[in-house]
């Protein structure tokens, strides 16, 4: 069998084998393994083939300094426990563990909206709980409760905790192994990844049974359903409603969203709120329709507003970085900076990059002596302004490319990995492609596309007070 070595490959190749074994009915000890696997098995897949790098890239710390970072999180996440609180809430909102500057206050820009339409609703049975320990400044100022489990319980009891396999089990994770080497020359070791997963899940799956059991909530919402799997698991087993709402790209090639077949996927939503009708048409949400409501993206909507009479600066290019892609597409910016001097390039990090940036990207420094390359490495300029200023927006794959395209960039998309997932927009005729730095220069410099109703992407005039009501019953 001849080698796969690109995103359609890998997302055919796990689909497939998800239907060949029936995978998504196939319990562990009692888990439903392969949703806790899935997306790791996917990421772990594009990063040894070189289709990626790591998406939110680290620098590598001393083992003394591993620690304290792990006991100053432990002690916020005791001091701050949800667990510690007697409160009972109808609704809890997990928040999204990124923060954005709403008003000058950092906030989660995904569910901000949901307080204050709870508010003008006059419904205060709710509580936002945090769900990461990044933002000690905002929890501390906000007095919002953290809902996750003790680090230290946690590596404590993975001594105690067996894991059991029947042989069945074992077999199946055998065959999957060799149907991975065989499509790909790449060894796994898929028993101690299920092993390790089941572990976690059901240590997360208790702690948020004890949170639900205390909190008594009739509904949650999240952000981001995969990776969550513990916490949907156990609102789902006390009859908990459970909503998403959409923060980023969904595509038939994003595996957190996409299934072989639209049935019941273990540990999935039971709703999803989606930016707009785009999202539902292009991805096989394993969903019925009543299920998947679109509510628009209000953050964006309310910086259109904003933005609506900002000028275009004319040769002015936004690249937009991403940790998966970053090294390549540092390398077009600072190359077609470098050779026109009549450009002005603007490279905006991930704020995952933010901190790390000199040490990982060497050539990036380089692009930093150029007069008309400019970095963009915090939040003090927001994105959208960046977009809305610049003619040109240049980039891979990522949900800016369409917010992008909202506020009227001229959009050049790289031929790197994960172009994959924008293919609807360049088949449509909406972006232009390029696959070097030559190739961009002309895209630049001849950019021809045809118009896109972007109400489609994010909706607008959407009633969202009539939206949420029904969450509240």
């Amino acid at each position: 069998m001849g080698m796969k070595n690109n995103l359609k490959d890998i997302t055919d190749f796990i689909k497939d084998i998800e239907l060949k074994y029936n995978l998504f009915e196939h319990e562990i000890d009692g888990i439903y393994f392969w949703k806790i696997l899935r997306f790791q098995v996917y990421t772990i897949l594009t990063k040894k083939l070189g289709l990626y790098g790591d998406p939110h890239p680290s620098n590598n710390i001393s083992n003394l300094k591993k620690i304290i970072e792990v006991t100053k999180k432990e002690i916020d996440i005791y001091k701050y426990n949800a667990l510690r609180s007697k409160e009972k809430k109808g609704i809890l909102v997990f928040q999204s563990p990124r923060k954005g500057n709403y008003n000058g206050k950092k906030t989660d820009i995904y569910t901000y909206f949901l307080r204050d339409a709870f508010n003008e609703l006059d419904f205060y049975d709710y509580e936002f709980l945090e769900v990461g320990t990044n933002n000690k400044e905002y929890y501390d100022s906000n007095s919002t409760k953290i809902a996750l489990n003790s680090l230290y319980k946690m590596k404590v009891s993975s001594f105690f905790v067996k894991i059991r396999f029947g042989e069945q089990d074992k077999q199946l994770i055998e065959r999957i192994k060799r149907e991975i080497y065989e499509s790909f020359n790449l060894e796994i070791d898929i028993l101690l990844m299920t092993k390790k997963n089941i572990h976690n899940f059901k240590q997360t799956y208790k702690y948020y049974c004890k949170l639900f059991d205390s909190w008594k909530p009739k509904k949650i919402i999240l952000i981001c359903s995969y990776g969550q799997e513990p916490l949907i698991a156990a609102a789902q087993d006390k009859e908990i409603t459970v909503i998403e709402l959409q923060h980023g790209i969904m595509t038939n090639y994003h595996l957190g969203y996409s299934f072989p077949v639209k049935k019941k996927i273990p540990y999935f939503p039971d709703k999803i709120l989606i930016f707009g009708k785009y999202w539902k048409d292009s991805t096989a949400i394993p969903l019925k329709e009543k299920n998947i409501n679109i509510m628009g993206y209000p953050y964006l909507s309310t910086q259109l507003d904003k933005l609506k009479d900002t000028k275009k600066s004319q040769k002015t290019i936004a690249f937009i970085s991403q940790g998966t892609i970053a090294k390549e597409l540092i390398h077009i910016a600072y190359e077609f900076a470098r050779d026109n001097i009549d450009y002005k390039v603007k490279y905006k990090l991930h704020p995952s990059e933010y901190k790390l940036w000199r040490e990982i990207y060497p050539e990036l420094i380089q692009a930093d002596g150029l007069e008309n390359f400019t970095i963009i490495d915090n939040n003090k300029r927001n994105l959208y302004q960046i977009l809305a200023e610049s003619e040109f927006q240049v980039g891979v794959y990522s949900t800016a490319i369409y917010e992008g395209i909202v506020l009227n960039c001229k959009t050049v998309l790289i031929n790197f990995s994960g172009i994959e997932e924008m293919e609807f927009l360049i088949e449509k005729g909406v972006v232009m492609l390029a696959k070097n730095v030559e190739e961009l220069e002309d895209c630049i410099k001849n950019f021809k596309t045809i118009s896109y109703s972007t109400s489609d992407f994010f909706a607008d005039n959407v009633n969202r007070i009539e939206i949420i009501t029904p969450l509240l019953n």
